[in-house]
């Protein structure tokens, strides 16, 4: 039963943050190439500042992952979508890096990396890039903002938890 309260509340937030995500999109007049005015960066951190006190007051840390990523983390684990769509180079080393097509991962990274101790609610802003082929309407970089809740015992608490948060958080954003 509760497995499905938190699916209904999934689907709600899903159709709630993609209408959010298209208002944005026609308010702020974002364009394909990602080139965004001054005044449109302004509010779009206006309204990341007012989504992150949401999750501060629930007791997330804010993080900030490097934008440089491990190639490998998302070309081995990512789904087929994201693979095509990831900005994929080699460093002067030869080493495989990308542009973070998502910020999920590597703030899952960085707590394992660092030792965070769980649970942990972590918080975060900032850009993401993924190669936009079918869509030109849709900038290769864009801004994602989230929480990550890691470690807590009973899976069902911490979606439940996330999922109103994210409600919360994009209402006092103005989404």
């Amino acid at each position: 039963r509760r497995r499905r309260q938190v699916e209904r509340l999934g689907d709600s937030f899903d159709g709630e943050l993609k209408a959010a995500v298209q208002r944005a999109q026609r308010r702020y007049g974002l364009n394909p190439t990602g080139t965004v005015a001054s005044q449109t960066l302004a509010a779009l951190d206006a309204q990341a500042t007012k989504m992150l006190r949401v999750f501060a007051a629930k007791g997330y840390k804010r993080v900030e992952p490097p934008v440089l990523q491990p190639a490998d983390v998302f070309l081995d684990r990512s789904g087929e979508e994201i693979r095509r769509r990831t900005f994929v180079f080699d460093d002067p080393t030869g080493r495989e890096l990308c542009l973070r097509p998502e910020l999920t991962i590597p703030v899952c990274r960085m707590a394992l990396q660092t030792g965070t101790r769980l649970p942990a609610r972590l918080a975060y802003h900032g850009p993401a890039f993924r190669f936009q082929t079918s869509d030109p309407d849709r900038p290769n970089q864009f801004f994602q903002t989230g929480v990550e809740c890691l470690g807590l015992a009973n899976r069902d608490t911490a979606d439940k938890e996330v999922l109103a948060l994210a409600i919360k958080a994009v209402r006092a954003a103005g989404l």
